[in-house]
C-alpha cells in the first residue's frame, strides 16, 4: 500500500493500518535515527475518529515530555490531509514478545500459551509501572496535568533488550485542559482496546482515568504471564459483559505467577487488578511493590 510521505521525508517502510490510522517509518535527510509518521487512513468511515486521535495525540505530546513517550517532531497538513512525525519509541511490543518466546517453544503443549521468561517479565512490570507512575505525576504551573494513557494493551507496550520501557499510541490519551471538540462525543468509544479494559469502562460507567490505567496495565501484565488474553471468551460483547462482571480471571493469573516463581508480583497485581476502581493503588504504589527486595524472581 503507498503511503503519502510528507515533504522533507524519506519512506524507510510501511507499519500498516490502525483502526483509522496509517502509520509509517520513515527518515529526515541530515537528522539521525528513524520517525514514525501518522496519518488518516483512507478509507470510508476513517476519518472523523482518525482525525480526532491524530488531534488528540499531537496535543498531548505538545505539553508531554518524558522518556517512554515519543517526541513529537513534526505536525502538520499537506494535499493528502495532517500527519504527525514523532521520535520512534525504541523496543518490541509486549504482543510481539509473547507470540515470539511462544514460537521458539519445542513442543505444541509449550506453544499453548509460553509466556516470557520469569525474569523479564518481572523487570518489565517494574520498568512499567515506574513508567506509568512518572507519566500519572507529571505537572506543570497549572498543576498536576492529570495524564492518562487510556489505551494500555500488549501492543502499545514496547520493551528493549535491555527491558526498558515506552508507551505508544495516543489516541485516547487525556490530560487536563484538552479542547472539548478532541473527545469522542460517545464515552463508549474511547474505553481502550479489549480485553485490557477496566470494569467500570466496560460497563460504560464513566471516561478513562489513571486508576483504569492501573487497571490496563496490570491486565497487560497478566497477557505476559499467561501467555494468552486474559478473559475466557474471544467474542466483543461476551468479553465485555466478563469484564463488566467480574473483570480479568485473577485464579489463572496467580497460578501463572506462581508456575513462573513470581509469588512476589502477586500483591502488586492483584492490587492493581481489583475490581472496583477506589480500590486499585496508585502507579506510583504498585511500582514500589513491585520494586521491593521481596518482590525479585526465584529464577
Amino acid at each position: 500500500m503507498s503511503f503519502a510521505v510528507p515533504s522533507g521525508y524519506r519512506l524507510v517502510a510501511y507499519l500498516g493500518a490502525g483502526t483509522a490510522l496509517d502509520v509509517a517509518r520513515v527518515v529526515e535527510p541530515g537528522a539521525p535515527g528513524e520517525f514514525v509518521c501518522k496519518r488518516v487512513a483512507p478509507r470510508p468511515g476513517a476519518s472523523v475518529p482518525a482525525l480526532r486521535a491524530l488531534r488528540r495525540e499531537r496535543a498531548v505530546l505538545e505539553r508531554v515530555a518524558h522518556r517512554a513517550l515519543p517526541a513529537l517532531r513534526a505536525a502538520g497538513e499537506d494535499d493528502h490531509g495532517p500527519y504527525l512525525v514523532e521520535t520512534a519509541v525504541p523496543g518490541l511490543s509486549l504482543a510481539a514478545l509473547v507470540e515470539g518466546f511462544a514460537a521458539q517453544a519445542e513442543t505444541a503443549q509449550e506453544r499453548d500459551g509460553a509466556p516470557i521468561p520469569a525474569r523479564l517479565l518481572a523487570a518489565v512490570a517494574r520498568a512499567s509501572f515506574t513508567a506509568l507512575a512518572e507519566l500519572h505525576a507529571l505537572a506543570d504551573g497549572g498543576g498536576p496535568l492529570g495524564f492518562v494513557h487510556g489505551d494500555l494493551a500488549p501492543d502499545h507496550v514496547l520493551v528493549t533488550p535491555a527491558a526498558a520501557v515506552g508507551f505508544v499510541d495516543l489516541g485516547q490519551a487525556r490530560l487536563r485542559g484538552l479542547a472539548v471538540e478532541l473527545f469522542d462525543p460517545d464515552p463508549q468509544a474511547e474505553r481502550g482496546t479489549l480485553p485490557y479494559v477496566a470494569p467500570e469502562l466496560a460497563r460504560g460507567s464513566g471516561p478513562a482515568g489513571q486508576a483504569s490505567d492501573v487497571y490496563a496495565l496490570g491486565a497487560t501484565l497478566a497477557f505476559a504471564a499467561l501467555g494468552r488474553e486474559p478473559v475466557s471468551t474471544g467474542e466483543t460483547a461476551a468479553q465485555l459483559a466478563e469484564l463488566a462482571e467480574q473483570g480479568v480471571g485473577w485464579p489463572a493469573v496467580e497460578q501463572a505467577l506462581a508456575a513462573l516463581g513470581l509469588e512476589a508480583l502477586e500483591g502488586g497485581l492483584r492490587r492493581a487488578l481489583a475490581f472496583d476502581p477506589g480500590d486499585r493503588p496508585s502507579a506510583a504504589a504498585v511500582a514500589a511493590a513491585l520494586a521491593s527486595p521481596a518482590a525479585a524472581t526465584r529464577r
